[in-house]
């Protein structure tokens, strides 16, 4: 699938695994097992997340970059763990808009942010953006490079 310097994953693996046991140190004994992993899970996968775009944005390369994509991949899976597991053990239900989510229960809702959405729209407008940008034509990209050696 990914094509990655074996350095990279293993600075990517360190990090979440180091992340996880500080945050899972810091936090503390007053939540339910599955509660608690899943929490520690997606702070965890979001402080990687925010490290590996720091890292991506010093180091701008194919490795860091897919780095970055399988980083996103597992804060959007963790994050919508976390939110659904949330909204299951306290009889809440989910209602999705764009960029936030409604947890509404009895009484009250509360509005989230939906990080993960922000996310896919980003790498979709990245996707995009480098797609036109390839489907350029050839001349006028050379004719640009020239323009500006000659500068």
């Amino acid at each position: 699938m990914f094509r990655v310097d074996s350095t990279y994953l293993i600075i990517f693996v360190l990090l979440f695994t180091g992340f996880f046991t500080l945050i899972n140190l810091l936090i503390g004994f007053q939540e339910s097992l599955p509660q608690r992993f899943l929490t520690v899970l997606n702070t965890a996968s979001f402080v990687t997340l925010v490290s590996v775009l720091i890292l991506h944005t010093i180091y701008h390369n194919k490795n860091t970059a897919a780095i970055l994509l399988i980083s996103c991949g597992i804060f959007v899976i963790s994050y919508y763990s976390y939110v659904i597991f949330k909204a299951f053990s306290k009889d809440l239900t989910i209602i999705p808009y764009p960029l936030l989510i409604e947890l509404k229960g009895s009484s009250n809702s509360v509005y989230v942010v939906d990080l993960p959405q922000i996310i896919i729209i980003s790498l979709l407008i990245r996707y995009a953006y480098k797609k036109h940008k390839e489907l350029r034509n050839p001349e006028e990209v050379e004719t640009e490079i020239t323009a500006s050696s000659h500068a």
